[in-house]
């Protein structure tokens, strides 16, 4: 990696660098590991183990399928789950020169179809023809192909591709939550993928010693480093799955009998996973390959950075913040030591290179101290919305406080922050109506044009709440993630008649939206209150705990001191008054599915 480093200074957005040296490709690396090493071990899944060499095989026959079907330049979606299929088309995808669309098979299919049309995906590959929704294609009208990726395998040529990947070709799509009621598509350009690629390489000082846990959603963004970033250096990624990562304990055999050394954690998520851990001996939370963790998604907070550091005092955190818009990295910050007991938040420091970040006010770069919008300018940030002008344009402008032209598009986070007196940047939560629960990005405007657009919804407002047994306070609001007993939910308050049955909102609703955008609760009210000057009075609307889910089956109070003893578990874990000896779990809004950490 020659070249020379430039520092350019953004007093405002502290110290970026501006950096000058040979681009960090995965797929090249790949090849070259496949040739100078070909039997190290490149993925594990399952127990099984794909080699360099092997995975440079699979990718190379899937790379030269879809440049058969003339995936050049196209957009290819990949339907299926997490494993080496899912890893060899991510390959195969950025080999082709082709667009990576990543598809969640639990989605609604209706959801599914728009991502498809919206993107104008000419391709679809996955593990099995016959798993593919017959509503998805016929939605497609017959333009989206759909490509087995076994067949592709079976072809038996081993001439290798010539990657193809041009800096300026979009990388991937990725879609995210959107406040209009339908869901927008961030293209990310394959520049951008690259320096993220390494700055996360120089942060977490990954080498081909490492072993990275494989452990989000191929519908987060994330997932793509977590595969990636290791091929560049040589590492392996173990790809761990769904079932393992439903309980803090089956995560912790994993990054032990995994060797793993890097792992990252969405806050709420490692928060559940501390407190495990602090229930363990200390031999049985052996973590003694495990170097350093990162942290993302949602904010990490001081108490859960020294509860993390108390048990694990050299295994330091990388807080790491980028929205879905910056190709996921923006900032990265060190923890190593715990925070002071003054400290309200954990930085997530200063920008990675080429990246420049700006606390503004509008026009108006903010001072030391002054909370502002952050904004972020330079490769990382995303050509627009794939085809949607009008949010692009309401989200990417020209850089007003720059006139490097390597800095001159801007992108506005909606996320507000502030520049400490030492430069670090802080991140103080939203300026709009986004949440982030688990990891996930929702947008609550989304859910309530969901609801509104049946027939008998009148109005609707959904809230993010804390749940906790008692009122509110700011403490709890601010270190919900590192309070085992309080945890962000959605509420959904709709205006209707009386005569709506919440599981038949719940059932509308999960056509067109992902599980974990569907509320917990949908309370029915007369209307939905108004302050004096027509805003809703979030103030007035009603506490959930004190209203019962509507159901199918009466109340009917409990009778013995067991059913009594029942009754009160249950109202102390899902925070709802008078639970009935007749009353499901999963009725009274307790979770469809066990949660996993990302």
């Amino acid at each position: 990696m020659n070249g020379e480093t430039r520092m350019l200074t953004e007093t405002q957005s502290g110290t970026t660098q501006f950096v000058d040296r040979e681009p960090i490709d995965a797929i090249t690396a790949l090849d070259r590991f496949a040739r100078s090493a070909p039997e190290r071990g490149a993925l594990s899944y399952g127990g099984a183990e794909l080699t360099y060499q092997a995975l440079r095989l699979r990718s190379d026959a899937l790379a030269r399928t879809l440049q058969k079907h003339g995936a050049q330049g196209a957009v290819v979606g990949y339907w299926g789950k997490r494993d080496f299929d899912w890893a060899t088309a991510v390959v195969a995808i950025l080999k082709a020169g082709s667009t990576y669309l990543p598809l969640d098979p639990s989605l609604p299919a209706s959801r599914t179809s728009f991502m498809i049309e919206q993107s104008r995906c000419a391709l679809i590959i996955g593990p099995d023809r016959q798993d593919w929704p017959n509503q998805l294609s016929a939605s497609s009208n017959g333009a989206t192909q759909f490509i087995p990726i076994a067949a592709a395998l079976c072809e038996g040529q081993t001439s290798s591709v010539a990657p193809s990947s041009r800096g300026h070709r979009l990388a991937y799509i990725l879609f995210t939550s959107g406040s209009t009621g339908q869901p927008k598509g961030a293209m990310i350009e394959r520049a951008a993928l690259n320096n993220h690629l390494m700055a996360k390489i120089d942060g977490l000082r990954l080498t081909r010693t490492d072993c990275i846990a494989q452990t989000a959603s191929h519908c987060f963004d994330i997932s793509l480093w977590q595969l990636l970033a290791g091929l560049c250096v040589g590492a392996r990624i173990a790809i761990i799955d769904e079932a393992t990562l439903k309980s803090p304990g089956g995560f912790l055999k994993a990054i032990q009998g995994c060797g793993v050394t890097v792992a990252q954690f969405v806050p709420s998520m490692l928060a559940r996973f501390v407190e495990h851990l602090q229930s363990l001996a200390a031999a049985e939370r052996a973590l003694d390959g495990l170097r350093i963790i990162s942290t993302v998604g949602e904010p990490l907070t001081p108490g859960l950075a020294r509860a993390w550091l108390a048990l694990y005092p050299r295994i330091p955190i990388l807080n790491h913040y980028g929205p879905t818009e910056c190709a996921d990295g923006v900032t990265h910050h060190l923890v190593s030591a715990p925070p002071a007991p003054a400290d309200l938040y954990v930085p997530i420091g200063k920008p990675i290179s080429n990246l420049a970040v700006y606390v503004a006010d509008g026009p108006r770069l903010c001072g030391t101290g002054e909370v502002g919008e952050l904004c972020v300018s330079g490769v990382g940030v995303a050509a627009g919305y794939v085809n949607d002008d009008v949010r692009t344009r309401d989200a990417f402008g020209p850089n007003p406080f720059s006139n490097n032209p390597s800095f001159r598009r801007l992108y506005k986070t909606g996320d507000l922050g502030r520049v400490r007196s030492d430069g670090f940047l802080e991140c103080l939560g939203r300026r709009d109506r986004q949440v982030k629960i688990r990891g996930h990005r929702i947008e609550l405007g989304e859910i309530e044009a969901r609801l509104c657009a049946h027939h008998l919804v009148r109005g609707a407002v959904a809230v993010a709440s804390v749940r906790t047994g008692a009122k509110l306070t700011a403490r709890d609001i601010t270190h919900a993630a590192e309070d085992a007993a309080a945890s962000k939910r959605l509420i959904a308050y709709v205006s209707a008649p009386t005569d709506v049955a919440e599981d038949e909102l719940q059932t509308f609703l999960a056509e067109a939206l992902p599980t974990y955008m569907l509320p917990e609760r949908i309370i029915l009210v007369g209307a939905i209150p108004l302050t004096r000057n027509g805003k809703i009075d979030l103030g007035a609307l009603p506490d959930p705990t004190s209203i019962r889910p509507s159901l199918p089956t009466p109340f009917e109070a409990p009778q013995t001191k067991l059913e009594a003893q029942l009754s009160q578990i249950w109202s102390g874990v899902l925070h709802i008054e008078n639970i009935g000896v007749n009353d499901e779990f999963i009725s009274l809004g307790g979770t469809r599915s066990g949660q996993c950490l990302y």
